[in-house]
């Protein structure tokens, strides 16, 4: 059993984000602003668009999941914002709600025996390979397990709360053409950096510890061997 470096994976899904939704999503509300669209209608169509490739990929059978909830979260927001406050900066500071809001229940389920990305992980690994869930539980239940989810999910608050500061800095600082682009890349970007670093970690103190559980036992209670993924879509361990 090998375990692979996760770093180019989560460039992959980060790089698609990229251009599969933010990148059209500032185009759209360029286009519409040099047209003499207000720059908060110009700004809500262009968060239309991850909305539209959440749809379609519905009506292709992928199914709903914790992304998918992430972008009609955004869209919710960006919309009741528009409505109350009819201030572009507003609604482009809209990330900066989301993810401290993100920030506070990652800190406060720090010292849980749930840890938020403890609960992210095992979500992705019943989704995606649910032989690999007993495997899961029995390194998550380790002390030296738990530990490592727990100081991935102060990292992840960290990361949360450093994003929801520029979202609203690069708001209200920049001029609006600015800092509509700006914000809309300060998350993938935060997401590569903390994922790298996760990756990183998880190889370093958790692939020991999938590698004893995968290993026979006679013990005819022991779990079966599975493959664990994170809520980052980075391997951890495959066999």
């Amino acid at each position: 059993m090998t375990t692979p470096a996760p770093a180019p994976s989560a460039w992959r899904s980060i790089l698609l984000n990229l251009v599969v939704d933010v990148v059209p999503s500032i185009l759209v509300f360029y286009v519409l602003r040099a047209f003499g669209i207000s720059d908060v209608l110009a700004y809500l169509a262009g968060s239309v668009v991850p909305l539209a490739r959440l749809i379609a990929d519905r009506l292709r059978g992928r199914p709903f999941n914790a992304i998918s909830g992430l972008i009609l979260i955004f869209l919710v927001v960006s919309m009741v914002l528009a409505l109350v406050t009819h201030d572009a900066r507003a609604v482009i500071a809209r990330g900066g709600l989301i993810y401290l809001a993100l920030a506070v229940a990652a800190a406060v389920s720090v010292p849980t025996r749930s840890p938020l990305i403890l609960l992210i992980a095992r979500y992705f690994t019943i989704r995606n390979r649910p032989d690999a869930a007993p495997r899961f539980n029995t390194v998550s239940r380790q002390p030296r397990g738990l530990r490592a989810m727990r100081i991935l999910t102060g990292l992840w608050a960290v990361a949360f709360g450093v994003s929801a500061l520029a979202c609203v800095a690069f708001a209200y600082t920049l001029p609006v053409t600015v800092s509509a682009a700006v914000t809309s890349l300060v998350e993938p970007v935060m997401a590569l950096l903390v994922a790298v670093g996760t990756g990183r970690y998880i190889r370093r103190s958790l692939a020991p510890l999938f590698k004893a559980a995968a290993t026979p036992s006679s013990d005819p209670s022991q779990p079966p061997a599975g493959t664990f993924e994170g809520g980052s879509g980075t391997p951890i361990t495959r066999q």
